[in-house]
């Protein structure tokens, strides 16, 4: 079964009922090379296609057979025109990858003795850089079975790292200058508006009074505070959880995309301040009521962007695991997911910044402690100026966890 057969094509083949070629037949010897020529559009990529079993949009009326008989599955091996490496697994796991898609135990040995023939020992621990499809179509290897040494042809022609080149925006310093003047600039206007529209101190406080405020009530600031960073980073972790699980699952299965996607409709059709008293009613004046509203406006935006992302796989990276002879669930988890992370990075970005308007509102529709509270018995005590300071902590720590979540995601997944 390990040898390689003589193969046999005959028949004709259309796609949307165009013609691509046929009458044809087509017979490769085995242990011999047998070379397609001909000019663009007569079929060469198509017949090379239906040999590896991934003529899906191909309209074939014939038979592809081996010498012996014996199936073609996971005997081909297809040698793409661009390199196909995946680029969030170094050199030496894109060659070892055939043999985890089919759950085997990655010869490493062999993986070595591979790159080192082809000169890329010193690159095996490098992560790929540019687009997927620059490597050029020259400098072919006869392919092996399955094959680990398909992703050698092109590593070589793979932009690898080289010294670290310096970001558009600069190093931590200069973006904290940034924030710095954008904050002094806020203020002057802040002021300014005060000063020329004669605003009494109950309609806009000044910033004086704010900050002298926020100084003198820090401790009672701080408990609030505490509580509503609590709730915002329980719902975003539980959000978060439950858009990865929701949308795998409905990439993996027509039931769950039929059931969870008026879920998604749901969730952003009805108004959250609609949806607060209810979950308050349910879960109580406590954590889990405000927990519950965080998850559910950061649900539709985590869900959708990793969805999307998970749909957009590459159609090559996706062939290639198919002539890998991956199972279903090897091609989620190793190819789609990983392909996907940055689209769930920028959920989770999203997610920052919505997390914390779901936990104060349902801080404002029933709770004894949190921002949202405390803006409301301010308020309701005209001391805007409290209510302010509470308003300023509440940017300020959204501000720190979207800084976080970006920094973690860049850090992960390089988006």
């Amino acid at each position: 079964m390990n040898a390689v057969p003589a193969l046999h094509l005959s028949g004709r083949a259309t796609i949307d009922g165009v013609s691509i070629f046929g009458p044809l037949s087509l017979n490769a010897p085995a242990g011999k090379w047998t070379c397609l020529l001909g000019p663009s559009g007569v079929g060469k990529s198509t017949i090379l296609r239906l040999l590896a079993g991934l003529g899906d949009e191909i309209a074939f009326d014939g038979e592809v057979a081996t010498g012996d008989g014996a199936s073609l599955d996971g005997r081909v091996a297809l040698m793409a025109q661009s390199d196909l490496l995946m680029p969030w697994l170094d050199v030496n796991a894109n060659v070892t990858l055939g043999a985890r898609l089919r759950g085997e135990v990655p010869d490493r040995d062999r993986a070595r003795a591979m790159l080192e023939r082809v000169g890329l020992t010193e690159h095996a621990t490098k992560r790929r850089q540019g687009a997927a499809d620059e490597a050029g179509s020259h400098h072919r290897r006869r392919p092996a079975r399955g094959t680990d040494a398909s992703c050698l042809r092109c590593v070589r022609h793979a932009r690898l790292p080289g010294p670290p080149a310096a970001t558009a925006h600069g190093g931590p310093m200069r973006r904290a200058f940034h924030i710095a003047a954008v904050a002094f600039l806020g203020l002057l206007v802040w002021q300014a508006i005060i000063t020329l529209a004669d605003l009494p101190r109950f309609i806009l406080p000044g910033p004086y009074l704010v900050f002298a405020t926020l100084w003198n009530s820090r401790m009672l600031i701080a408990e609030h505070a505490l509580v509503t960073g609590v709730e915002v980073l329980l719902g975003l972790i539980l959000g978060a959880a439950l858009g990865f699980t929701s949308a795998i699952l409905m990439v993996a299965s027509a039931l769950a995309r039929s059931v969870l996607r008026p879920m998604l409709v749901f969730s952003q059709a009805v108004p959250v301040f609609a949806l607060a008293p209810i979950l308050t009613l349910w879960l109580g004046y406590g954590l889990w009521s405000k927990v519950a509203m965080a998850l559910l406006i950061i649900y539709f935006p985590v869900t959708s962007a990793f969805f999307d992302a998970l749909m957009r796989t590459p159609s090559g990276w996706l062939e290639l695991s198919r002539v890998m002879a991956a199972t279903p669930l090897r091609v989620m988890w190793r190819i789609r997911v990983p392909a996907a992370m940055p689209g769930f990075a920028s959920g989770l970005r999203l997610a920052a910044v919505y997390a914390p308007i779901g936990a104060i509102i349902g801080e404002w529709v029933g709770a004894s402690r949190g921002l949202g509270y405390l803006m409301l018995l301010a308020n309701g005590r005209a001391k805007i100026d409290l209510m302010f300071a509470a308003l300023i902590v509440l940017a300020v720590l959204t501000l720190i966890l979207h800084t976080a979540v970006d920094a973690v995601c860049r850090r992960l997944w390089r988006t």
